[in-house]
């Protein structure tokens, strides 16, 4: 999922949501947010990729929780004004169809993104996912503007 300076706010207010929940054996101190308040520290862009990249192993993690449950996560999260785990969710899908269409990843984060949902694609999907994920690792090396 692309994070913008625009929807950071709201991603982060699901992110938080969830750490408690995913996350209830790490002291706070060590959990997940606490590494995303340090890098915000240094660099927003930063923690921009690196919010998108939890929040798609967090839908990840909760690929095979039941409808039920899933419902239930949109309603406690919608009735704190958060987005839902099914908007999350779309904007994930919709990140990975984009990249599927193109063909080709621009950069880590779309790495990733990819590498996250490959395993949950149809057959075809999947396979050419794994080529276009091989191709990026053996691919010229990119420096951090993904110029080669």
């Amino acid at each position: 999922m692309k994070v913008t300076a625009a929807n950071y706010a709201r991603l982060k207010a699901f992110f938080v949501w969830w750490v408690p929940r995913l996350f209830e054996n790490v002291p706070m101190e060590e959990s997940p947010l606490a590494t995303l308040d340090a890098i915000e520290g240094r660099s927003m862009a930063m923690a921009r990729r690196g919010l998108g990249d939890v929040i798609g192993d967090i839908v990840e993690m909760l690929d095979r929780l039941s409808p039920e449950k899933a419902a239930a996560a949109d309603q406690a999260l919608a009735a704190e004004g958060i987005i839902t785990l099914s908007a999350v969710r779309a904007g994930f899908s919709k990140r990975i169809r984009a990249i599927m269409r193109r063909g080709k990843l621009r950069d880590e984060s779309e790495y990733y993104s990819l590498r996250s949902a490959a395993d949950a694609l149809a057959d075809d999907d999947r396979q050419k996912a794994w080529d276009m994920l091989g191709a990026y690792e053996t691919g010229p090396a990119l420096d951090h503007s993904g110029n080669a």
